[in-house]
């Protein structure tokens, strides 16, 4: 994969995961108040933009389609909620099993922007330690977010849009961050 692609799938997939922290905003404000019909539409557009953004990825596919479906049930129940479902949990059930599929959609989106952005070179041999795995993928990392930081310099020395790219530059830090703590955690066992 072409490092200009990778990037391009990682910008979606994080585009993606801030209209699911909008969702999971709306979806809330639409549990407490579920007639509300301009909500209700701000909610399925997040969504629609939500799978617009990851649908057509294979790697996601499976589990957005556990989203859908998930979501589905969540609106049957509360299309069909009376008072005593309200009371007994019923809908509350299923709401827990929505929120507990979108988390399930987040480690995943986050564990595919992962991959994208420290993706072994295959040209490379084999590491031969966790310590070598952790520490090749930190310089890749590094390397990435090095190549990031300087298209956002020429998009703005160039008066261009650079929020899009803004946006992919804090998610790949913030995987550097973790990759940083892996890398410790490695040199500790090896050390």
């Amino acid at each position: 994969m072409r490092p200009s692609h990778a990037t391009e799938l990682a910008a979606a997939v994080a585009a993606a995961l801030e209209q699911l922290d909008q969702y999971r905003m709306l979806l809330e404000e639409l549990i407490r108040s579920p007639d509300d019909q301009s909500l209700y539409r701000r909610n399925s557009d997040a969504f629609d933009a939500m799978g617009g953004l990851t649908a057509s990825l294979p790697q996601i596919r499976v589990c957005w389609v556990e989203v859908l479906i998930s979501r589905f049930e969540l609106l049957d129940a509360m299309g069909r909620a009376t008072v005593v479902d309200r009371a007994d949990g019923r809908l509350a059930r299923v709401y827990e099993k929505h929120l507990t599929t979108l988390e399930s959609f987040h480690r995943l989106c986050w564990q595919y922007i992962s991959t994208l952005i420290v993706a072994p070179q295959r040209r490379e041999a084999p590491p031969r330690s966790m310590l070598q795995i952790a520490q090749r993928r930190v310089l890749e990392a590094e390397r990435r977010v090095k190549h990031q930081r300087d298209l956002i310099q020429q998009l703005e020395a160039h008066d261009a849009d650079a929020s899009d790219a803004h946006r992919l530059l804090r998610t790949m830090e913030k995987v550097l961050e973790v990759m940083y703590f892996n890398l410790n955690v490695a040199r500790q066992r090896s050390g």
